[in-house]
């Protein structure tokens, strides 16, 4: 129980004490001042001073009712705060990896998105990682699960998957652009899951070949970091 709720039940206590003992010094000084009658006796006082506790009670629950509000409301706006200072080692989170990649590796920074390109990263027309690929990632990996242990807030790895809008989807049994983009997007996910990194820190996301890339042929991967 909060400070704030022990004394809101403290206050509320005492004035139901108070109330009582008063209202029984009102009965005592009626029955000593002979002011009962037929049909104003001691049965009916005592009646419309339990009506009285009763108002009493209400009033006090519909107070603590009002400063729970305000204490939820607090508590929000207080980690809603929090999370917008967290914000900001969140967007030094894609500076880290890229300082931690060879600069020849066809990895890139870009809006605060890591990106490579298919021809580096990817067979042609597939999903596959081609050994480069798979060194640049065992980097990244290593990376991810540094900052699994030194960052505090929760943070999630976006893969963001597109596909390149003049490829048939067809090729190589895809269905779809769809699935060519996110094929990419669940391999690179995969590959950092058998490396040790935890499976809830990561996102797939398929674009198909509706975001259009710095490159003419939009066969890419992407990496970002977001909150939970």
């Amino acid at each position: 129980m909060s400070i704030q709720s022990f004394l809101v039940n403290l206050l509320s206590f005492v004035l139901l004490v108070i109330l009582i003992g008063f209202s029984f010094l009102i009965v005592d000084r009626l029955v000593l001042n002979g002011r009962y009658t037929n049909s104003y006796n001691k049965n009916d006082v005592i009646k419309s001073l339990g009506e009285r506790l009763n108002l009493q009670v209400q009033e006090n629950n519909q107070l603590k009712a009002r400063l729970n509000n305000v204490q939820s409301d607090f508590e929000a706006r207080l980690e809603t705060t929090q999370r917008k200072l967290d914000a900001i080692p969140l967007y030094q989170l894609n500076s880290a990896l890229e300082q931690a990649l060879n600069p020849t590796c066809g990895i890139t920074l870009e809006k605060g998105r890591l990106t490579f390109r298919d021809q580096t990263f990817f067979k042609s027309e597939s999903d596959g990682l081609t050994p480069s690929a798979k060194k640049s990632l065992d980097k990244i990996a290593t990376q991810l699960l540094r900052l699994t242990k030194q960052t505090k807030f929760p943070w999630i790895l976006r893969i963001e998957g597109h596909a390149d809008p003049q490829t048939s989807p067809n090729q190589n049994g895809y269905t779809s652009s769809w699935m060519i983009a996110y094929k990419r997007a669940y391999t690179v996910g995969q590959y950092f899951i058998s490396k040790g990194v935890d499976a809830k820190r990561l996102c797939l996301i398929s674009f198909s070949s509706y975001n259009r890339g710095p490159y003419p042929q939009n066969r890419r991967v992407s990496l970002s970091f977001d909150y939970v």
